[in-house]
């Protein structure tokens, strides 16, 4: 079985023309590359959190594949959870990307990045 990454580097060598502006970068973690990234799109996942926490503006592709895959890992949620909060625009179909921006001081403040110490210490709390 083929896996994501062949699959996503298939898919942008069928895309002709544009080839020079994507670039694809094979790293261990891609939580650096959302950082220096100029925008983070994706369907939902942690990051558009870590893009969002270092003023990278992001972006939900709101796919009927999003949603299912959304609803498979969490049923509880009926909206992806950073459109939900209004932290990020979803788009379902091309659409000029340069009028999405960072979300509003208000809204970031809504974004707590993921700690393992602080989710202990909680859990912690949380015990008898």
């Amino acid at each position: 079985e083929e896996t994501y990454g062949e699959t996503w580097k298939k898919l942008l060598v069928s895309l002709s023309g544009i080839q020079h502006r994507i670039i694809y970068v094979d790293a261990p973690s891609t939580d650096p590359i959302a950082v220096v990234a100029d925008m983070v799109l994706s369907g939902f996942s942690t990051l558009m959190t870590t893009a969002l926490h270092h003023g990278v503006p992001a972006v939900c592709l709101k796919t009927r594949e999003t949603v299912a895959s959304l609803h498979e890992s969490n049923p509880c949620l009926p909206e992806i959870p950073w459109v939900g909060l209004g932290l990020v625009p979803a788009i379902t179909e091309p659409t000029d990307l340069s009028q999405f921006g960072i979300p509003s001081d208000e809204a970031l403040k809504k974004i707590i990045p993921y700690s393992a110490e602080k989710a202990y210490k909680y859990i912690c709390e949380l015990l008898p």
